[in-house]
């Protein structure tokens, strides 16, 4: 995972910073598609807490933002996260 910090604002309130997951992946025996069951469970979402903590400790209030791929939406969801459209450059 890379998170850029104090780069990008929020485009839901737009003087906030937010934490920035710019990349996020795991291994291919932790894909459930690829290794059934995954070696290990739960390592995409514990790195994705781990940004949205690392958000609250820099009093950005737990906001944070990233592009994600369409195979990746539901993943996106389960974290309440919203979706405000594509990005043609990302």
């Amino acid at each position: 995972m890379i998170l850029e910090l104090d780069c990008y604002r929020s485009l839901l309130e737009s003087t906030k910073n937010l934490v920035y997951v710019d990349y996020l992946t795991i291994a291919p025996w932790n894909r459930r598609s690829i290794e059934n069951p995954p070696m290990s469970k739960g390592v995409g979402s514990n790195l994705l807490k781990f940004a949205i903590e690392h958000s609250f400790d820099l009093d950005y209030k737990g906001r944070i933002g990233l592009h994600s791929l369409p195979g990746a939406e539901n993943f996106r969801r389960k974290f309440g996260m919203v979706c405000l459209g594509y990005d043609s450059n990302k």
